[in-house]
């Protein structure tokens, strides 16, 4: 410690990152973690006025200059392109189609599906939500060690798109800081720099018919934290599934160690597009056909305070509950729309 300042360090299996305020503190750090265990200093080059570093298949730039973090996939979405012979394929705005759809041509075809599913859930993992969901929906049926025509046109639909949109991905500089906080502070005036989302989309799981919970964490306007996964319990409206929904976001908040530290525990806002959830967590009055739901997901009655109605075109958790949704749409993951 130097100046009462601290070291960061993240540790992901061998990829690792170290911050510190001091050159030298971080160096002498680095040294010692080097004496023991074996590993190499991955060098930042140099572009523009900041540096680009490889993390885990991605490529981070920075411009403390310019204060701009950037993290992209574009080398590794290009790499998947010559590895399944799609480099040169159609510009396709939208990873979208119907679920339906991966039900109707069932004959089998020889193609190495699972490789591809596995390598486009780690993009959307690393810096692209916007084909999570797509992308799980292909997952669902390709576990099934099948490999039906339906289920590669829909992978290589959603690769498709990430060629055309391959240096689309996570960034944040002031801009995006203060374009969230116009937006989003007209909606909560106690906005900080965390803010939640979640959104559901009503029974649109085909055979079970269960709903899809979505959640979006934000930290000073960009993305850090995602989420989307089938219910559990099957709702029978929107307000419940919106409710689930809630309740499934909020579970994403428990599970990160470093929020309360980041937070100081003060409330982070969740912004919710459905008015009648919203009512329900707030109302005194327990009502009969609600309890079931209400009693099974009780913390979000326990967290109503920090509910605040999002309208359904700012809701950024939209478009990880969907498969049909527009460019424009999908995009306001990464960046905050005028409204």
């Amino acid at each position: 410690r130097i100046d009462r300042s601290w070291i960061i360090l993240t540790v992901y299996v061998d990829d690792n990152v170290i911050f510190a305020k001091h050159e030298q503190e971080l160096q002498r750090e680095m040294q010692r973690i080097l004496k023991i265990h074996k590993g190499t200093i991955v060098k930042k080059q140099k572009q523009g006025n900041g540096f680009v570093r490889d993390l885990l298949g991605a490529d981070h730039y920075y411009s403390q200059k310019d204060r701009v973090l950037r993290i992209t996939m574009s080398a590794y979405i290009a790499r998947l392109g010559k590895r399944f012979h799609m480099s040169d394929c159609k510009h396709v705005d939208s990873p979208s189609f119907d679920e339906e759809s991966l039900l109707e041509d069932q004959s089998e075809q020889d193609f190495p599906l699972r490789e591809l599913v596995g390598c486009m859930q780690w993009l959307s993992v690393i810096c692209r939500p916007d084909i999570a969901q797509p992308v799980n929906a292909v997952a669902r049926f390709a576990g099934t060690g099948k490999v039906r025509r339906s289920y590669v046109k829909a992978a290589k639909k959603i690769l498709s798109y990430l060629l055309s949109t391959k240096d689309v991905g996570l960034e944040w500089t002031p801009k995006v800081w203060d374009d969230f906080k116009l937006v989003y502070g007209e909606l909560c005036a106690e906005l900080k720099d965390f803010a939640n989302f979640s959104d559901a989309s009503f029974a649109n799981r085909v055979i079970e018919f269960k709903s899809i919970s979505g959640s979006a964490l934000y930290f000073r306007g960009m993305a850090v934290v995602w989420k989307n996964k089938k219910q559990t319990l099957r709702s029978m409206s929107s307000a419940e599934a919106e409710y689930i929904a809630a309740s499934d976001a909020l579970g994403v908040e428990e599970s990160l160690g470093f929020l309360d530290f980041l937070t100081g525990s003060s409330p982070v806002p969740l912004f919710v597009d459905n008015q009648s959830a919203i009512a329900i967590a707030k109302s005194e009055e327990v009502k009969r056909k609600s309890r079931h739901f209400m009693i099974r997901y009780h913390r979000v009655k326990d967290a109503a305070k920090r509910l605040y109605f999002c309208p359904d075109a700012r809701q950024k958790a939209d478009p990880l509950t969907k498969n049909n949704v527009s460019l424009e749409r999908r995009m306001t993951l990464f960046h905050t729309a005028n409204f």
